[in-house]
């Protein structure tokens, strides 16, 4: 999830028209996984990370076994200051299959993450299971 800018109002208007639409094909087409992508990546847009994580949390359940829904469940959590749940989902993106290393570092949304204690170390270990399970 590493769109993450400020919006100026004309941005916001713009971004609010997305949600409505995306909300209206949801109504015809509520397991339509790209679609669910999107709207949870606008409602990061405007900094609704409660929305994105109900959203993100549908698409896990749609598809239990995709790492991108459970890295954006750990960017949703890390941005609402649920970090023990970021690590978890986090974590899990990484046994699912999710390997970059670049984007979990740099994301703006794991920004709570990574300034925990723990993350260098938590880090280490995931860098050395992905390697383990190559």
């Amino acid at each position: 999830m590493t769109k993450k800018t400020v919006l100026n109002k004309e941005e916001c208007i713009i971004v609010q028209k997305e949600i409505t639409i995306l909300r209206e094909i949801l109504k015809k087409r509520p397991d339509c996984i790209e679609v669910l992508l999107a709207l949870a990546d606008a409602y990061v847009e405007t900094g609704d990370y409660q929305a994105s994580l109900e959203i993100d949390s549908k698409i896990v359940q749609l598809n239990p076994h995709e790492p991108i829904g459970y890295y954006n469940l750990s960017c949703d959590f890390s941005a609402l200051g649920m970090i023990e749940n970021a690590y978890s989902a986090l974590f899990t993106s990484v046994v699912f299959g999710f390997r970059d290393f670049v984007t979990i570092r740099q994301d703006p949304d794991l920004r709570n993450l990574r300034e925990d204690r723990r993350y260098e170390q938590f880090y280490i270990q995931l860098r050395r299971f992905a390697a383990e399970t190559e």
